[in-house]
């Protein structure tokens, strides 16, 4: 492939043997033509290391990257550092586009400036039935981009794909998915492009078919360790304050933001029971955290139910070991107005 291609699209590849074909399938049929696929293979134990190369094989646009199981993030990163393309567009291995994707992507692209075209999406079940919708307004927010994000709620619009990005701006700033956060990293790496961009357009296409690859699992059961979920939070805290910094924010969209922190901070508390730390171990760990973070969650922690408040006053006050026992509580009641049970 001689020619530079208008649009990297990359596909992060794991444990997908069953739906990949159908990925690529529908990437190589695109309206838009002008684009090269960038396969990367991250130690998949099944074939499709294989299914790539046989791609690769028959469509000179595709090029494809092994490399040892290093998470989703990291194969991200590959495909940024070899994409040649003008613009990014991420696909997930086990979803699929309708064949305009990334014509409507470009056609939505304003005449001047850098910034983000994002789109909506259809959700399906793991068996192919559509369960819900992801829609957007028609919107093109130029200025104030903080208000903006805080305004249309678009940290609940934080998945990499069914977006446009400029290649130019990451290699500027050196942008990459952060490998040691393992939830919300697709998020955290949409800020840190907001954060350098021109605008936002918002469309309301929707050629993005994502596959829910889970069913009755919550968030809060799929919960990361406790120094995960900290680092997440910390990750998520600082792009928030940023905001703060640069953007002119009403209070009430301030609110919104902090309020979107709580939220992220409630899964870290939570992490030390959902994953079944004995008591002097989460003692320790709220400890430690109180030590930290006590000034933020006294300040800006912000819980949404009364007994959530008072936990808050008894990790602020009393200790880790009240809280603990408070929370405790709570569970072995089924409160169902309370952090821990929604």
């Amino acid at each position: 492939m001689n020619h530079v291609p208008e649009i990297s699209v990359i596909v992060p590849v794991y444990k997908v043997e069953e739906y990949l074909p159908q990925c690529v399938d529908s990437i190589l049929v695109q309206t838009f033509t002008n684009f090269e696929l960038l396969l990367v293979d991250d130690g998949s134990p099944d074939r499709c290391g294989e299914i790539c190369e046989e791609y690769a094989g028959k469509d000179t646009r595709i090029r494809v990257f092994h490399q040892q199981n290093s998470g989703v993030s990291a194969a991200r990163n590959i495909g940024l550092q070899h994409a040649k393309g003008t613009y990014i567009v991420f696909v997930d291995s086990d979803d699929w586009v309708s064949t305009d994707y990334l014509l409507h992507l470009y056609k939505s692209l304003p005449d001047t400036g850098i910034g983000l075209v994002m789109g909506g999406a259809l959700k399906y079940s793991i068996d192919g039935k559509l369960i819900g919708k992801i829609t957007l307004p028609e919107i093109f927010i130029g200025s104030n981009i903080g208000e903006g994000f805080a305004e249309y709620g678009l940290d609940r619009f934080g998945f990499s794909c069914s977006k446009l990005y400029s290649a130019e701006l990451i290699r500027e700033n050196k942008l990459c998915f952060d490998c040691n956060v393992h939830c919300m990293e697709d998020l955290i790496f949409m800020i840190d492009y907001i954060l350098l961009s021109d605008y936002i357009r918002l469309c309301n296409f929707m050629d993005y078919n994502y596959r829910i690859a889970y069913s009755a699992e919550t968030l809060s059961s799929r919960m990361n360790t406790y120094s995960d979920e900290y680092n997440i939070f910390s990750a998520y805290r600082s792009r928030m304050e940023r905001f703060e910094d640069v953007c002119c924010l009403s209070d009430e969209l301030t609110r919104y933001l902090r309020h979107s922190v709580s939220l992220v901070f409630q899964r870290v508390l939570l992490s030390l029971h959902t994953n079944g730390y004995p008591f002097r171990q989460r003692v320790a760990c709220l400890d430690d955290l109180l030590s930290k973070e006590k000034e933020w969650i006294e300040e800006r922690f912000m819980p949404d139910y009364k007994a959530d408040c008072i936990a808050k006053y008894l990790l602020c006050h009393m200790g880790g070991g009240f809280f603990d026992c408070w929370i405790s509580l709570l569970r072995f009641l089924r409160f169902k107005k309370s952090f821990g049970m929604h």
